[in-house]
């Protein structure tokens, strides 16, 4: 089921019969004034008198950021004025503080998920899936139809893909800046500010796409519902034997080996809970495995071990012997 904030803007885009791009400008003067000023600090926009009793609600807009972005803020304001719960006055900087449960960073991503849906409709946005073309072309159809930012586009797309895709956006350094996977994906999508590699970030998926738009640097992997297991080398040894063998070699202290065992037993057994009925075979627990394994950045010594494929194909081997006997 969809969140309150974005049932509201699907109402909203149903009532009116909006198509991208929506003309947001027109739209938000049914609720509200609009004024635009350059606002000589980090802030995008200003909702006020938001539900206040016998006052008309009032946007300010930073005139100085970019067109795209001012349509995004001026969708976010207008999910303060309708989102129910929101009132009063919020000053906004539409850029998600991901990883906090601050109350007004709550309230702004509410209106962040509002704003996405009014301005890129989740059901517009399916038909261009529909077509079945790259996500780079999908992505380039988003931003200039709806007259979105490439982040913004992103962030929608993401939400409405089927399960098994991850996106990272990175600065010329290759830091992250912005991620995310879609619903139901094992894999978790890299972490904000961390340094990224592509060729070693999640190197088991084979539909990977690296590509700039807008300016900004695009990684997307698709993972498939199950992998082919590796072609192993001869070894007469279980699962445990290898697994002790990599975690000498690696270095890990004798103090500190039962917990790091236990960790990767709990990421092998949370992989193995999420295959279930008649998509559970070996190549597709290995492929669960293997997304929630290589998005642990601590595991990156055991996961580069010669013997890594060896120990996870018989474990997993394993694991589907015992549930089906």
């Amino acid at each position: 089921m969809d969140l309150p904030e974005i049932n509201i803007a699907k109402r909203l885009v149903e009532k009116k019969v909006l198509e991208p791009p929506i003309d947001i400008f027109a739209l938000a003067k049914k609720y509200a004034s609009i004024r635009l000023m350059d606002i000589p600090f980090e802030i995008d926009g200003i909702s006020i008198n938001i539900k206040v009793p016998g006052r008309y609600p009032l946007i300010i807009l930073n005139s100085s950021v970019h067109s795209t972005r001012m349509r995004f803020t001026l969708a976010h304001e207008l999910g303060h004025i309708l989102i129910p719960w929101h009132m009063g006055t919020i000053i906004d900087n539409t850029e998600e503080k991901y990883g906090t449960n601050n109350i007004y960073w709550v309230i702004e991503s509410e209106a962040n998920r509002f704003a996405s849906e009014l301005l890129m409709p989740s059901e517009w946005i399916k038909t261009i899936i529909k077509k079945r073309r790259s996500i780079e072309d999908t992505l380039d159809e988003i931003i200039d139809t709806a007259d979105v930012s490439s982040p913004a586009a992103a962030i929608s797309l993401i939400r409405s893909l089927e399960t098994g895709y991850v996106f990272a956006m990175t600065n010329k350094d290759n830091e992250v800046i912005l991620s995310g996977r879609s619903r139901g994906t094992l894999a978790v999508a890299p972490t904000l500010h961390a340094k990224i590699d592509s060729m070693k970030h999640f190197p088991f998926c084979k539909n990977f796409h690296q590509f700039e738009i807008s300016g900004n640097s695009f990684l997307w992997w698709k993972f498939d519902d199950d992998v082919d297991l590796k072609k192993r080398r001869l070894d007469r040894r279980d699962w445990r034997e290898i697994l002790d063998r990599i975690v000498g070699d690696i270095g890990i202290p004798a103090i500190k080996i039962e917990k790091f065992k236990m960790s990767l037993n709990g990421v092998i057994a949370s992989a193995n809970a999420n295959v279930r009925g008649d998509n559970r075979t070996v190549k597709a627990i290995y492929s669960a495995c293997l997304q929630r394994i290589y998005s642990k950045p601590d595991l990156s010594l055991f996961v580069s071990h010669r013997d890594f494929d060896n120990f996870l194909i018989k474990r997993v081997e394993d694991l589907f012997d015992r549930r089906n006997h």
